[in-house]
């Protein structure tokens, strides 16, 4: 008798359940058919470091490098295409990217320092 009440409480709980439901699709599960990107990504430069150093854009992307140190960096293209003056603290130094790739850079000053932009279409 009490497996047959335990039975139908639960079975009514779960109808109640069913009826109560949300209807149409679940946000949780839907994928926006649109996803907006930044037309601008900041990158800062701390001491020995790009932050963060990789980033993914959009084809037509600027980035923006602000040295935050005190020291001075030079922000430049693995194969030379690009290069910022010298940045002292406080200095920005801007690039677009408008092909899809990935470019690798670093610091002309700092060998150690590399970071990488990945450009998508």
């Amino acid at each position: 008798m009490r497996a047959k009440l335990v039975f139908l409480v639960l079975t009514a709980a779960w109808t109640l359940a069913a009826c109560t439901a949300p209807t149409g699709p679940n946000p949780a599960l839907t994928t926006p058919t649109t996803t907006a990107w930044p037309t601008e990504v900041d990158i800062h430069i701390y001491a020995a470091s790009f932050k963060p150093d990789s980033v993914t854009i959009k084809a037509g992307t600027t980035v923006v490098w602000t040295n935050k140190s005190d020291t001075l960096h030079i922000v430049t293209s693995d194969d030379s295409s690009w290069m910022s003056e010298s940045l002292d603290q406080g200095q920005s130094f801007k690039h677009v990217f408008d092909k899809p790739g990935t470019y690798a850079y670093h610091c002309d000053i700092h060998w150690f320092m590399k970071g990488t932009i990945i450009v998508v279409p």
